[in-house]
């Protein structure tokens, strides 16, 4: 581990060769995959030795988990998405694409930023639940870019190259629109956090 980046996770201590794999803390359900036994001495074993067939067992039945949350949230992220594709049905423009992609786009960086934070405890759960699944299923790269062939093929090139462009930039955009906002409630809810507990430290004395 880098520098003082130690000292911000104090579990490392007991496993040295984390040091070397900063990104294991982060997500707290390494320690169900196979691979991890080689990077962190979880159980006691070095370079896991006698755990293959148990990592096994485990990475099949947390893949089936993972399986299984991706497909909840994929139909209820495509039920949102066939909803409002309905409601705002036009012409010309497409416009009730775009905005599920830039929705999509906006809803993921959250996701993302919330999957490395403390308040979820179960990283790889909530990515395939809320990333994988909702935003996988709500958003759609396939029709847009159906559309934008659409658009071409009848002769509007300059729609459909606007279309193109902000739907890319727009989406960049609002991923990181979706990770700064998240980023900052954050921050907000930590600092609210730490005034209270000086307070009660405060109010102990």
């Amino acid at each position: 581990m880098r520098g003082l980046e130690a000292f911000y996770f104090p579990d490392a201590f007991y496993f040295p060769d984390a040091f070397y794999y900063p990104d294991a803390f982060y997500y707290p359900d390494a320690f169900y995959y196979p691979d991890a036994f080689y990077y962190i001495d979880t159980f006691g074993f070095a370079e896991g030795r006698g755990m293959k067939g148990r990592s096994r067992s485990i990475k099949r039945s947390n893949l089936l988990n993972l399986v299984a949350l991706v497909g909840a949230g994929g139909i209820a992220g495509a039920g949102g998405r066939v909803y409002l594709e309905a409601a705002m049905a036009s012409k010309g423009f497409p416009t009730a694409t775009f905005v599920i992609n830039l929705a999509g786009a906006f809803i993921l960086g959250i996701v993302v930023t919330l999957a490395q934070s403390s308040y979820v405890q179960d990283a790889a759960r909530f990515r395939a639940l809320f990333g994988t699944g909702v935003c996988g299923g709500f958003t759609t790269f396939s029709t847009a870019t159906l559309e934008a062939f659409n658009l071409f093929r009848h002769a509007q090139y300059g729609l459909g190259l606007e279309y193109l462009i902000l739907t890319i930039i727009g989406g960049v955009l609002a991923v990181y629109f979706g990770v700064v906002l998240s980023r900052f409630v954050s921050a907000i809810n930590r600092r609210a956090r730490d005034e209270r507990r000086y307070g009660e430290g405060l109010g102990g004395d």
